[in-house]
């Protein structure tokens, strides 16, 4: 903050909670800023302790990223980031943010379909009636004193290039590579089918050892070619194999299948969890420190005389500003700095249009008095709002020539840049080289050290020095060492918004302007992403891999839940750019939602027919690994089914393969419930019910860091359970005939007919879940039903 302060005394670790004014005293700029820093302190913990890092109310939910078209939108609202609030008041594209000035076009950063983080950068700026000459009270006069300085959130919405890691998709590869090999020598007879597997792990391979695996378009393309092999693979067995020998061969390319299949889904869920090391790089902060002293005295045989060269020489109480121009790695750039006895504070504005080329510029105002004005043989920096919104350092010249009565200043050289978004020109009294190590002299005995690693533009440090004592005041341990110190600023806070992928392959749609139901761009407060199908990806990514199989290939051998899957294909946004919320929502007064298991796909469809083949395979889909140990116990997994009026519970075998579940009706043994299985094995025009139910809080998630603090803490409270609980939505309408029996079990009267040139449809509205399932509870039931003909 380069305003004219005497000084800034807050530090948190002596744990004030106030200032406090007393009687007849006088009164200092330090004890009233302080007073702010303390309330500022207090609101940015308790913020941060009850929402966490980063979160949005769900009331006022901002900054939801939304592609449209070819843009990217930012939603209205409030978004916080390390208890720091930033606020939107309404939707506005991503090149027109009010504080970023010339961002560079998505397009440009999310070039060869790449992926990207959209992230939220916000710190706060200090501002001065130059900046906004509404905080200059006019009663004081046009030119009077400019009284106080404001503190601004400044906020930018900004995209980072990442590179996903896919490490557990290359596992899901090398595990089917492993599985078929294994399948090969045990069924060395299988000639033809066998060649045809030889040729899906050759590829496998080839993939693995290449040099492509970090990029996402060829990771589709080869899991799309290894799923459509493995299909492929059911053509080639013999009508004269016996059904068991078909049975078992079928059961295990669909363990293959699926084995892809869920793993893509799942780091398509959890891809804003993960870990990237471009991101990580941004927000830790480097290592980097400043130290301070005043001249240490030489010996003397007089302890009673003080030498002349020691100590703060200075008649005038000061506050130094040590700040960095130009950032880098001393080490490995030129990394410069600047000083000020006034905290930089000297600062006017440029009141004609600067141009690069340009020698000289005319002022506002040349300052109040020499101590605190221009002159000739001092240096400056030429900036503007545009070079301090990008973090960038303006130009250092010297003031060659002032003419008092234009206001006009001539500089030793030409200007590089334009400056026109309100350009500034502010007094700095000494600038060098940034060396690590070695103590550098100011002026009048102080002396300064820098050392650690890389440094930000920006970077400064307050050195308050007092002619009373002849010292600075500076930090030191107890026999009286100077201690570096981090910077004081500026400090910048980061949370990702949404992950952003670019499908250059896709094109714009082209709506009819004339169309009654054509699209129209709102700019509302709140803005809601476009509504996309239950199961449908968020991003594309998965559409863009079921797109690739070709299902119809052996449609009669895949099992009807797997083909349901591999079918289920839905058109993702429209527009070049997918987009996946990242945002944290939070309810008022709560604290962060906890992290849990979710149910992203299931095999069946919820609340429609279904063949009774069904049952022999029911597979689920999770964003996580659940541990097989809470699931083969025969009670978390429930499968019901109602006949008439009789409710039974299925006898079942569950098999988990990493993120993936699936159930099996398993017939009982003897003679036990046999008219039943009769009766459920032979065709029938008459619905059957199925309910399906996972019971949330038995069944939890593999994460090998929370058993471990589980099992050193014992505290069961650290496990991750599913939250199963999904919320309907309406369904495809159908017209079948079933669909009368079914409302009829229902209790409602309506019967489905066709439609007809006079009259009108009636029909059946089956009820859809929304997936991925969760309703931000610790643990809930996972429930969904269809029915069996």
């Amino acid at each position: 903050m380069k305003g004219d302060f005497s000084r800034q005394t807050f530090d948190r670790r002596k744990h004030y909670s106030g200032v406090l004014m007393q009687q007849g005293r006088v009164q200092l700029d330090a004890d009233w800023n302080e007073q702010q820093a303390i309330a500022k302190y207090h609101e940015l913990t308790e913020n941060s302790d009850v929402i966490g890092t980063a979160g949005a109310p769900i009331e006022e939910a901002g900054f939801a990223i939304c592609a449209h078209d070819d843009k990217l939108l930012i939603g209205g609202g409030r978004y916080y980031v390390d208890g720091l609030l930033c606020e939107n008041e309404a939707t506005i594209d991503y090149m027109q943010q009010p504080d970023f000035p010339n961002p560079t076009d998505p397009s440009a950063i999310l070039s060869n379909q790449s992926l990207g983080i959209v992230y939220l950068d916000s710190w706060q700026r200090h501002l001065t009636a130059l900046d906004d000459p509404a905080i200059r009270e006019q009663a004081l006069g046009a030119d009077g004193p400019d009284t106080t300085t404001r503190l601004k959130t400044v906020w930018q919405v900004k995209i980072m290039s990442v590179k996903p890691d896919f490490c557990s998709l290359i596992t899901a590869l090398e595990k089917v590579e492993s599985d078929l090999n294994n399948f090969m020598k045990k069924n060395p007879t299988l000639n033809k089918f066998n060649k045809t597997l030889t040729g899906i792990v050759t590829a496998i391979l080839a993939f693995r050892t290449g040099k492509d695996t970090d990029q996402l378009e060829k990771i589709i393309g080869i899991y799309s070619q290894t799923i459509n092999a493995c299909i492929r693979c059911l053509r080639t067995l013999q009508s004269a194999q016996s059904k068991d020998v078909i049975h078992s061969i079928r059961d295990n390319i669909e363990k293959q299948i699926l084995l892809l299949l869920g793993s893509f889904l799942a780091l398509e869920a959890n891809l804003c969890k993960q870990d990237f090391p471009e991101w990580n790089n941004m927000i830790v902060e480097p290592e980097r420190f400043l130290n301070a002293r005043t001249q240490p005295s030489t010996s003397t045989c007089d302890p009673c005389q003080l030498p002349p060269t020691s100590g703060y020489q200075r008649l005038e109480n000061q506050l130094y500003r040590v700040e960095i121009l130009q950032g880098g790695d001393p080490d490995q750039d030129t990394v410069t700095f600047v000083w000020s006895r006034d905290n930089g504070s000297v600062v006017t504005s440029i009141v004609t249009p600067v141009t690069a080329g340009a020698t000289e510029v005319t002022v506002a105002s040349l300052g109040t008095d020499t101590e605190l004005g221009f002159a000739k043989s001092q240096l400056v920096e030429i900036t503007d709002d545009t070079l301090e919104l990008s973090s960038k350092p303006g130009q250092l010249v010297t003031i060659m020539d002032i003419n008092p009565a234009s206001l006009q200043v001539a500089f030793d050289k030409a200007l590089d840049n334009n400056y026109s978004v309100q350009p500034k020109m502010r007094r700095w009294d000494g600038t060098g080289n940034v060396t690590l190590g070695h103590w550098i002299a100011l002026e009048d005995g102080i002396q300064i050290r820098f050392s650690g690693g890389n440094y930000k533009t920006g970077d400064y440090w307050l050195i308050p020095a007092r002619t009373a004592s002849g010292q600075i005041e500076w930090p030191s341990n107890s026999d009286g060492t100077p201690l570096a110190q981090p910077p004081m600023g500026m400090k910048h806070h980061y949370s990702r918004l949404a992950l952003v992928w670019s499908d250059n392959d896709r094109q714009l749609p082209h709506e009819d302007p004339s169309s009654l139901n054509g699209r129209k761009t709102e700019q509302s407060r709140l803005l809601e992403s476009p509504p996309v199908s239950a199961n449908a990806s968020p991003m594309g990514l998965s559409y863009k891999l079921l797109s690739q199989i070709d299902t119809s290939i052996v449609e009669k051998e895949l099992s009807q839940g797997l083909l349901g899957m591999l079918s289920s294909a839905k058109e993702p946004q429209s527009g070049i750019f997918k987009v996946l919320d990242c945002r944290a929502i939070f309810s008022s007064l709560t604290a962060a939602q906890p992290s849990t298991l979710h149910v992203l796909e299931t095999s069946w469809k919820n609340d429609y027919i279904h063949h009774r083949e069904q049952l022999y395979g029911l597979d689920i889909v999770f964003d996580g690994k659940p541990d097989r140990n809470s699931l083969l116990n025969g009670i978390t997994v429930i499968v019901t089914l109602l006949d008439g009026e009789i409710t039974h519970t299925l006898p079942g075998e569950i098999e988990v393969m990493d993120y993936i579940i699936r159930w099996r009706f398993q017939k009982p043994l003897g003679t036990r419930n046999n008219d039943f299985i009769k009766t459920l094995e032979e065709s029938s025009d008459h619905p059957k019910l199925v309910r399906v139910t996972l019971k949330g809080h038995a069944i939890w998630r593999i994460d090998d860091c929370s058993n471990h603090i589980e099992r050193l803490h014992s505290q069961q409270g650290r496990r991750t359970y599913l939250d199963g609980q999904t919320f309907g939505m309406p369904g495809v309408p159908t017209y079948l005939p079933i669909d009368v029996k079914i409302l009829s079990m229902s209790g409602y009267p309506p019967t489905p007919s066709e439609p007809s040139e006079t009259t009108e449809p009636s029909y059946r509205i089956p009820i859809d879940l929304h997936f991925p399932s969760g309703a931000g509870e610790r643990a809930s039931d996972f429930e969904s039903w269809f029915y069996i003909q």
